[in-house]
């Protein structure tokens, strides 16, 4: 009897993973595909299009009343290269471009890799709406 229990362990650990699977995998797949799209803004309708978790939010650019700026250090994760690679010294945090947008939507933040990036999305922002910019640094 009892190793009859123990052949259905690997049953029921094969069960586990397959439906983890069946879950998570489109799961990654959307988030992947919404991520890589970035951050939109349509001049013809009027839209701001950006990414969340899984899916995409579109917002109005006259909806957008305020924008401003800030820089962002992201130490929580470290790159794949990073993990890898012994470094002789203590790496920086990564620094990234943060845009906070607020108005009737509520508020979200835009994060950018560059502050060349960041700019440029502002001077866009400037043309197309009324908002009020804002930076920080």
């Amino acid at each position: 009897m009892g190793m009859v229990g123990l052949s259905l362990i690997p049953m029921q650990i094969t069960r586990i993973v397959g439906g983890t699977l069946v879950v998570f995998l489109p799961l990654a797949i959307a988030w992947l595909i919404v991520q890589s799209q970035g951050t939109v803004m349509n001049s013809g309708d009027r839209t701001l299009r950006f990414p969340t978790a899984v899916w995409r939010r579109t917002v109005s650019l006259d909806d957008i009343h305020d924008a401003n700026c800030q820089v962002v250090y992201k130490t929580a994760l470290i790159s794949i290269i990073d993990a890898f690679n012994k470094p002789k010294r203590q790496s920086r945090p990564k620094r990234q471009y943060a845009v906070n947008l607020s108005g009737e939507f509520g508020s979200r933040q835009l994060r950018f890799g560059s502050k060349k990036r960041r700019d440029q999305f502002l001077s866009v922002l400037r043309e197309y709406t009324h908002c009020r910019v804002t930076r920080w640094t």
